[in-house]
């Protein structure tokens, strides 16, 4: 949002939007699967890690070459690949409003 209250209102939206995932029952399990030297990549991770930080997900990072059969389980040929509750969820980058959109739309448990 512009004007000169745009940075307060958009503070208030994300911590709002933070609020609402906090009341979940069961953090949601995030998995990220990513390569060496892929821009994407390290952009997605960025984009999660504050909600990992916050004690909002569950936050796991695999990497090609090091997680092969995972890999080849889930059969990721794409990086990144992010996958939410064991499902795919986003195939390239994506950002945070995107993402908590994907929680609130896909997201099984939520208190009353």
């Amino acid at each position: 949002m512009t004007g000169r209250f745009g940075k307060v209102t958009s503070q208030r939206k994300l911590s709002n939007h933070l609020s609402n995932i906090r009341i979940m029952k069961e953090r949601p399990f995030i998995e990220v699967f990513v390569e060496d030297h892929c821009s994407s990549c390290e952009a997605v991770v960025r984009s999660l890690n504050p909600f990992a930080e916050n004690g909002l997900i569950v936050l796991r990072i695999y990497q090609k070459g090091r997680d092969d059969s995972l890999f080849a389980t889930r059969n990721v040929t794409r990086t990144p690949a992010t996958y939410v509750n064991r499902r795919a969820a986003f195939h390239g980058e994506f950002t945070r409003a995107e993402f908590r959109y994907y929680l609130f739309r896909h997201q099984a448990v939520v208190e009353d």
